[in-house]
């Protein structure tokens, strides 16, 4: 896995909102869209301002969401409302450009479904932030845990994992794994473990089995043991 290293997590989110501005651009050029696949979870707060402050074209821009608590109906505990609020209505994302999951429709397998069919046969860009535990989207912390059920969903898109009191509708490695670009958003002292393991490609860690090629970003903080 390549490795860039910023000072700080500002830093290092800018660094790859830079990325994104320009595979925007390149896109937009060859297909006049440019389909994202975006997380809201480690991190994602200074990305969004980041994002928030480059030339993409935003009427151009699908945003698909990649993963959402369930119940998670708590207005900031949502991925969801941080996508609409910090992101999608600071840029003015034209209406039907972000793609979010139900968790509290009364049928989730079929709001399951619904998301499912908007995702596009071509992705562009999927980020994923990494979180302490070494948790990217709604995957599997270590190998041999019980949502190992995902390897055997064949071509699916979207899961529901997790135990029953923290459960994720997300979406699963096959979808991530066709973008044409991945990139892990990695910052803060809590990730440094996880990102070691992350980069090394431990067997242990589940991500890192799963995960296809990518390119991290992280603050100097995160990835210190990396650098040296």
């Amino acid at each position: 896995m390549e490795l860039i290293v910023a000072p700080t997590p500002a830093a290092a989110a800018r660094a790859l909102a830079g990325r994104l501005t320009v595979l925007a651009r390149q896109a937009m050029g060859r297909r006049g869209v440019f389909n994202l696949v975006l997380g809201a979870g480690p991190g994602s707060s200074p990305l969004f301002e980041a994002l928030v402050n480059t030339e993409i074209f935003w009427g151009r821009v699908n945003v698909f969401q990649l993963d959402e608590g369930v119940p998670g109906d708590g207005a900031r505990a949502r991925s969801a409302t941080v996508l609409l609020e910090e992101l999608s209505d600071q840029v003015g994302l034209p209406p039907g450009r972000l793609h979010v999951v139900d968790p509290v429709a009364p049928d989730r397998d079929a709001a399951a479904r619904r998301f499912a069919a908007s995702l596009p046969d071509h992705v562009d860009v999927a980020v994923l932030g990494l979180a302490a535990d070494g948790r990217l989207a709604g995957w599997p912390v270590a190998a041999g845990s019980a949502d190992d059920g995902l390897d055997e969903l064949g071509g699916a898109a979207v899961a529901m994992v997790g135990p029953a009191e923290d459960r994720r509708l997300t979406l699963t490695p096959v979808v991530v794994n066709r973008a044409e670009h991945r990139f892990v958003l990695a910052v803060g002292a809590d990730c440094r473990a996880a990102l070691t393991a992350l980069a090394a490609g431990e067997p242990a860690s589940w991500a890192a089995r799963r995960l296809g090629p990518a390119v991290a970003y992280a603050d100097r903080a995160a990835a210190d043991e990396q650098a040296e």
